[in-house]
């Protein structure tokens, strides 16, 4: 029951303008996370608020345990994501769609802070 009702609330604030939101935001960090400069990463790709960011190693072979340690970096600053795909080295990027867009402004660039650094 309390997870129907989750469900409906959320379903509630799906509107036009969420999903445009969602679109231009989608895009706005695809754009900030493409400009990093990182030869670990192999590729950022992703649509709306689905983002992944493959790393990879200096060699270009799948790198799980750089992808922990940012993706462990970003939870240290108060930014939650996880990771996937086949070797576990893709961080996977899924902010909710109601979160305020200096909130997600924010955590982007946390992100952004992390990748930078030099390894």
């Amino acid at each position: 029951m309390f997870t129907a009702a989750v469900a409906l609330k959320v379903l509630g604030k799906v509107t036009e303008e969420r999903i445009s939101y969602v679109r231009r935001m989608g895009k706005y960090i695809l754009d900030a996370l493409s400009e990093i400069r990182n030869n670990r990463i192999l590729e950022v790709r992703g649509k709306g608020f689905m983002i992944g960011v493959e790393l990879v190693n200096h060699s270009g072979v799948p790198d799980p345990k750089y992808a922990l340690y940012v993706r462990e970096k970003a939870a240290r600053k108060g930014v939650v994501c996880t990771l996937t795909g086949p070797s576990n080295n893709v961080l996977k990027i899924t902010p909710p769609i109601t979160i305020p867009e200096g909130m997600l402004e924010k955590g982007i660039s946390i992100i952004s802070d992390v990748l930078r650094e030099k390894d």
